[in-house]
């Protein structure tokens, strides 16, 4: 069994769902990101600025994680 990243995944998973919506046409996908990349300011694509999202939401959780192991680590027995 391999590993599967989530961040790989839920990247996956966007673009397949964007794709869909445009009966995956080569030419509509393109057409569909370079509008998304006029409307944007900073001119990143719409797919990386949701993984950005996703990827700062999985950072908080992973820290509030670390957090309550070192809390129970230094607990005195």
């Amino acid at each position: 069994m391999t590993w599967k990243d989530p961040i790989v995944e839920e990247v996956r998973e966007i673009r397949d769902r964007i794709a869909a919506r445009f009966d995956y046409d080569v030419k509509a996908i393109g057409r569909y990101y370079q509008q998304k990349q006029r409307e944007s300011k900073s001119k990143k694509s719409h797919i990386h600025r949701e993984t950005s999202e996703y990827r700062q939401k999985a950072a908080k959780v992973v820290h509030k994680q670390q957090l309550q192991r070192l809390k129970t680590i230094s607990k005195p027995s």
